[in-house]
């Protein structure tokens, strides 16, 4: 769990984004070979990440 610093920081928003990589990777993973190719899950993954990063609110807890 990371404790995230003021995200208007955009070195900490690409700093939380590129952390947190390997976890959409991997959640991507699990679904491949459902219909959608693994590439598709991963850059849908990564882009859900981004959001969630830009949506976070520290004050709710850790990330993710």
């Amino acid at each position: 769990m990371t404790t995230v610093p003021a995200l208007t920081d955009t070195k900490a928003l690409e700093s939380l984004v590129h952390e947190h990589l390997p976890l959409a990777r991997r959640l991507a993973t699990q679904f491949s070979g459902r219909g959608v190719e693994l590439d598709g899950l991963v850059q849908g993954g990564g882009l859900a990440l981004v959001e969630g990063a830009h949506r976070f609110e520290e004050e709710r807890g850790a990330f993710p």
